[in-house]
């Protein structure tokens, strides 16, 4: 994530630079004030479609880790929940040995009360 915003932060800062080169290479360029005008204006409309550009791929970005997040939450969920019925079957596993084990040894303990 930190990438991106340094990414977004060098992009911006360019069309920055860019606007500000731009602007004054225009405003001291000797030609009339009409084709500055729409020298600006072309600029204009080429640094919004850049901006528009710019914002529809970190859209895009924030949208791929958005589902990537999703699925890793998805994996992980899935997986607790396949360990979580594994210990559960261990556990009465090891309950069902148990018993019978208790069982065996309360047999024993009467069959020994009624030897004595």
């Amino acid at each position: 994530m930190n990438r991106q915003n340094d990414h977004t932060k060098t992009v911006l800062l360019a069309i920055g630079a860019g606007l500000l080169g731009a602007s004054v290479a225009l405003l001291f360029a000797p030609q009339s004030g009409k084709k500055t005008r729409r020298g600006l204006q072309r600029f204009g409309g080429n640094v919004s479609r850049r901006a528009e550009d710019l914002y529809e791929d970190l859209t895009d970005r924030l949208e791929e880790m958005v589902t990537a997040a999703e699925t890793i939450g998805s994996n992980g969920l899935e997986k607790g929940k396949e360990t979580g019925q594994k210990i559960q079957n261990e556990l009465v596993r090891r309950l069902e040995a148990s018993k019978d084990l208790i069982s065996k040894q309360i047999t024993r303990i009467e069959s020994l009360r009624k030897a004595s």
